[in-house]
């Protein structure tokens, strides 16, 4: 299922490269996606604490994949967030937040890699990439990434998303503000 959701991500960043690096110069876009992502998170906490019977991981299906990924889809954009959306979309859908949020994180893999791909293509071309500082770089990043989400499982765990919105809500305005400055 994990391939399944990374296709309208793989898509989305394919097709609409350019759209989508257009909108990283823009403080108004990233302010107002930042927002976005704050309803995100803010409503589908609503909806996983009203939906009494959480659906098990048999009910992950390509349906589910496909929509959880056209979710990961939109965190192309700059302040949507990738976990937020993803696991946001799971618990629309009616999943557990673990599963969720487990789920979530297996599809960054690929959309991390797919990515990375990318811009190793358009920046790469004279570096040396198995270089002491690359390898090290990637180790570093590996190992911070594990501690992260480790620490982000246990708090979606034990903890609701509101907090997220709220820091999302507090910077979309923020940097609309400078925006407007």
């Amino acid at each position: 299922m994990v391939i399944i959701g990374t296709v309208p991500a793989g898509l989305a960043g394919v097709l609409f490269k350019d759209f989508f690096e257009s909108l990283f110069s823009s403080l108004t876009a990233v302010g107002f996606f930042l927002l976005v992502t704050g309803f995100l998170l803010w409503g589908s906490e609503n909806i996983s604490r009203r939906v009494r019977e959480k659906l098990p991981v048999e009910k992950l299906g390509v349906r589910e994949s496909l929509i959880i990924g056209c979710a990961q889809a939109l965190a192309i954009a700059p302040g949507i967030s990738r976990s937020g959306a993803t696991i946001s979309a799971g618990l629309f859908l009616g999943f557990e937040r673990e599963l969720a949020a487990r789920y979530s994180f297996l599809l960054s893999i690929p959309a991390i890699l797919g990515a990375a791909l990318i811009q190793i293509k358009d920046i790469g071309a004279g570096m040396n990439l198995l270089g002491a500082s690359m390898v090290a770089g990637f180790a570093a990043a590996a190992v911070s990434g594990y501690i992260a989400i480790k620490f982000l499982l246990k708090l979606i765990k034990e903890r609701d998303l509101y907090i997220f919105a709220y820091y999302c809500w507090a910077l979309g305005i923020m940097i609309l503000a400078a925006a407007l400055i």
